[in-house]
């Protein structure tokens, strides 16, 4: 009889010991799960964030690496075309980048958010016979942000535009700015970024 008393009390004691021992191991691996759950949800934020900036006026800046980012999808997009024009523009606190360009049978103009992602695709029958000679080559051209880069060096204000096209045969950025309600256009060689002309509108 003490025996068999003893052989449930051990019993129990190992059935107990076991029990424990796999709670332990589920709690442990929840809180595995909980930590890459918020990792991951940073991560998105972070993102979300970076291509959102803004000024102390509230206007959009454009990332870094927005002009390559969407120059090449639009280059994947139409493997023919030369592009004619790169536009970034304010809208808000977001901004969005405008680009135009041709092959030898049509127009093409995409359009992105400030994160680079495509909002718009179109086309429209081309009849330049002369369509190559407005081609602006985008990587003998300083990028967009050093555009406004060199631009908010000459002038204070707040960037709500610039474009990038062949005027005359010479590929130039247009930069325009926002300065107590005031606004200034700034005209630079697009290759070196020197200031050709400072356009201030009373």
């Amino acid at each position: 009889m003490k025996k068999l008393i003893l052989m449930t009390i051990l019993g129990s004691s190992l059935l107990l010991a076991a029990c424990q021992q796999n709670s332990e191991n589920q709690n442990g691996d929840t809180a595995q799960t909980t930590n890459t759950t918020t990792t991951t949800t940073t991560a998105t934020t972070t993102s979300e964030t970076s291509s959102k900036a803004t000024d102390q006026n509230g206007i959009a800046v454009p990332k870094a690496e927005l002009f390559d980012e969407t120059i090449t999808k639009f280059q994947s997009a139409h493997t023919e075309a030369v592009i004619t024009s790169f536009k970034w523009e304010a809208q808000g606190p977001n901004g969005q980048v405008e680009i135009e360009g041709k092959d030898s049978s049509q127009e093409y103009q995409m359009i992105f958010d400030a994160s680079g992602k495509l909002l718009g695709d179109t086309s429209e029958v081309n009849d330049d016979k002369n369509w190559q000679e407005d081609e602006v080559k985008t990587d003998a051209v300083i990028s967009l942000s050093d555009a406004i880069e060199k631009a908010q060096a000459d002038t204070e204000g707040s960037v709500t535009s610039a474009e990038l096209e062949k005027d005359d045969g010479v590929t130039k950025w247009e930069v325009k700015l926002l300065h107590t309600n005031q606004e200034i256009e700034l005209t630079l060689d697009a290759q070196g970024g020197k200031i050709l002309n400072k356009d201030v509108d009373d």
